[in-house]
């Protein structure tokens, strides 16, 4: 009895210790966009993704807690231009360009996948609401775009114009990819006194192969802050919303090049700064 009594004696702090932890999971949607300068005729929207993942957190009283996670999250945009642009027709086995002036409209839908880690703390003022706060660190894995793009020459608008489609893999295009460039649609056009023919589809870095092929447009790690919210259902079940507002640049200057003017026939690149504004919801389970 006397060596029970003294094992609960040294069981029992931990065991009332080990009531602080919790284990979690969490899975819901994402809906972001992008949030910086715009040129003219361009323009960021919403576009929508998913997360998941697991959770920990340890509560030092019932009121307040920090916590962890590990996720999956898909975060984006879609991008927009609709006006006074140009097209850069590239001839071949050549590093110059012609800039085509004309009118673009482009639709691109952006989505980057991340491996995020939050780090949160967590307060419980009422037994069914609980706020949270804190900084994720996000370490970008699969960023990729697909879209459209159609161009009106403005000096020959009933001879140059084509629609064109974007596939776009950040990580895995090289600088001067194109994709179906035999596809019947494609238009041949003069540039000087060569025949040039536009790809029916392009990769992220078509237009720029004068770039380092290491160059990438996103860079691969990102820091937000978030807050938000979890309403109980019971001591186990919660729906959840949080909002997350960028820290950092997303995009590289390198590579991030304007749709809106060129210089000669240069490109003019964009040192501007891009950061990420999103919100979720959530539906999480505790144990």
């Amino acid at each position: 009895m006397r060596v029970f009594k003294v094992a609960i004696f040294l069981i029992l702090p931990l065991f009332l210790q080990a009531q602080g932890h919790k284990f979690g999971v969490r899975a819901g949607t994402d809906f972001s966009k992008f949030i910086g300068p715009t040129e003219e005729g361009e323009s960021f929207s919403f576009s929508n993704g998913f997360h998941f993942g697991i959770n920990y957190s340890f509560f030092f009283t019932d009121y307040f807690g920090l916590g962890a996670e590990l996720l999956y999250q898909q975060k984006g945009t879609q991008r927009n231009f609709n006006g006074d642009s140009f097209y850069p027709i590239h001839k071949p086995g050549e590093t110059s360009w012609h800039f085509e002036d004309g009118q673009r409209d482009m639709a691109l839908n952006i989505s980057n996948a991340y491996i995020s880690i939050p780090m949160t703390v967590h307060l419980k003022p009422f037994k069914k609401l609980e706020w949270i706060g804190g900084l994720n660190a996000n370490f970008l894995i699969l960023p990729v775009g697909s879209g459209s793009l159609t161009f009106t020459s403005d000096i020959n608008p009933t001879g140059l114009f084509f629609d064109q489609t974007l596939v776009h893999q950040y990580y895995e295009d090289d600088n001067g990819d194109e994709f179906s460039s035999t596809a019947p649609f494609n238009p041949a056009v003069f540039c000087g006194d060569d025949v040039v023919r536009i790809p029916g589809s392009v990769g992220a870095y078509y237009h720029i192969p004068t770039a380092d092929d290491k160059e990438r447009l996103f860079n691969w790690f990102d820091l937000t802050a978030v807050t938000g919210f979890n309403v109980y259902y019971n001591k186990s079940l919660y729906f959840g919303g949080r909002v997350e507002y960028g820290l950092l640049d997303l995009t590289n200057e390198k590579v991030d090049y304007s749709l809106a003017e060129h210089n000669g026939n240069n490109f003019v690149f964009r040192d501007d700064r891009d950061v990420h504004f999103g919100f979720q919801v959530s539906l999480g389970f505790r144990f």
